[in-house]
């Protein structure tokens, strides 16, 4: 008897088995879902984002739950459907892991790895470097083309906040003018695409700067000569006031030839980036005072500023030479004149100045001569050295005197709006053989180094 119990507890066992099978599940089927999200679309900063992956739960019992790990902020995933959706915040790189459980007990689990999901700036793209749109210059041309990656082609554009002076081109985007003010602008931008959907994006601050400038009242304040001489720095010229505007990023030095910049003396360097005076002028050149225009650069931007630097070194031979203006001594010191209107000119009240040139001769006939060049804008430029005539009562030969003016009514419209240098250079020759100093090569051999050189500065 008690080995038939046994054979009928088996029997039961066994039937008791066969009617749980669902407790055997991990061994009766596969995975409980099959999930593919490799090819998981980039999401776009701004823009609503969905995409639901791919997958087969033939073999899995419903309902399924589903979650994931390390989507981007602003995403997350629908635990019903497994759809991922939401608004990306942050651009990167990421690698979100799909979870996927179903109901049996124990629960089946599925982990599968997306691969790279991608989020980049999204829909209307308007930032620059800077993270906003480039910003502008007063009285500068401006244009900046926005982009979208979203959406259906063609596009229609609006913009909201533009600073006067520029408008949008609603077909493609695109900004331009010339910014008529300075000041932040909050600028949003929208696009709305062939189906009606409008993408808008907060662009930020554009921002128009006044340009790079000289105030050249400040700079006759700070340097009453007009002029910028050795040991001034750039830090120096902003502090005083003399150079202003400019949109906050490097600004660099540089002797730039062309028009109006003047003449560069032998021995002279400007340092790039403190924009100081380097070395002192070669006294192989004209006794003097020389002028030119510094470029001041910072990106299109050139700000023109007059620096100056004595030669004071003659010849042992060479006549003395004494310049003088109203009455003062001011022979290593520039001239000074303002534009007026298109015309630039210098030394009208002949001859103030008044440049003299001592040296005594004996003989029974004294000669003078001297000869000069100079550099100024136009063809239509007037350049003398009148009044002129000899220093000495009598007979007597002590010297001469010559003035200086010259008249240009032909200044263009970009030079006359910024400073701009003349230069005018002497080269003198006293003689009792009026023959010796026929020629300026001649003046050169036989005037014993004798020279003078002059330079102006002309204001806006």
């Amino acid at each position: 008897m008690r080995t038939s119990h046994r054979l009928l507890t088996l029997g039961l066992l066994l039937v008791s088995a066969g009617c749980n099978r669902d407790e055997l599940a991990p061994y009766s089927f596969p995975a409980p879902v099959t999930v593919d999200c490799q090819t998981i679309p980039q999401a776009f900063i701004g823009v609503p984002y969905s995409f639901t992956p791919d997958f087969d739960a033939s073999n899995a019992r419903a309902p399924l739950t589903w979650s994931a790990e390390d989507l981007p902020p602003g995403l997350t995933i629908n635990p019903e459907t497994g759809e991922i959706s939401g608004v990306a915040t942050t651009e990167g790189e990421y690698f979100p892991t799909i979870i996927v459980k179903d109901s049996s007990k124990p629960a089946q689990v599925a982990r599968v790895s997306c691969g790279k999901l991608v989020v980049v700036a999204g829909g209307v793209i308007c930032t620059d470097d800077s993270g906003s749109i480039a910003d502008g210059i007063l009285g500068e041309p401006y244009t900046f083309a926005p982009m979208i990656n979203v959406g259906v082609a063609p596009y229609t554009w609006e913009a909201v906040g533009l600073p006067m002076g520029l408008a949008l081109d609603p077909a493609s985007g695109l900004i331009t003018g010339t910014p008529t003010e300075v000041g932040q602008f909050q600028v949003t931008l929208i696009a709305t695409d062939a189906t009606g959907a409008a993408f808008e994006t907060d662009c930020g601050i554009l921002e128009i700067f006044p340009r790079l400038d000289v105030d050249g009242d400040k700079l006759l304040e700070a340097y009453p000569d007009g002029c910028v001489g050795p040991g001034v720095s750039l830090q120096d010229l902003i502090d005083n006031g003399v150079l202003v505007g400019g949109d906050g990023t490097a600004i660099t030095c540089e002797l730039r030839g062309g028009l109006g910049n003047g003449n560069f003396p032998a021995g002279i360097s400007v340092t790039s980036d403190t924009c100081q005076i380097q070395g002192t002028v070669d006294p192989s050149q004209r006794y003097g005072m020389y002028v030119w225009i510094t470029s001041f650069i910072q990106g299109n931007i050139i700000a023109h500023v007059p620096y100056c630097a004595p030669q004071s070194v003659q010849p042992g031979n060479a006549y003395t030479v004494n310049k003088t203006f109203m009455g003062a001594a001011s022979t290593l010191k520039p001239g000074t004149t303002q534009m007026n209107g298109g015309t630039a000119a210098y030394g009208v009240n002949t001859p103030d100045p008044r440049v003299e040139v001592l040296r005594t001769c004996s003989a029974p006939a004294c000669f003078f001569k001297f000869f000069f060049g100079y550099n100024t804008l136009s063809g239509s430029a007037s350049v003398s050295a009148s009044m002129s005539g000899k220093l000495g009562a009598g007979a007597a030969f002590d010297g001469f005197f010559h003035g200086i003016n010259f008249t240009d009514p032909g200044v263009s419209a970009n030079i006359s709006g910024r400073h701009w240098v003349v230069n005018i250079g002497f080269d003198y020759c006293i003689t009792d053989v009026e023959a010796e100093c026929a020629t300026k090569d001649l003046a050169i051999a036989n005037g014993e180094g004798s020279n003078y050189e002059f330079g102006v500065i002309v204001r806006p």
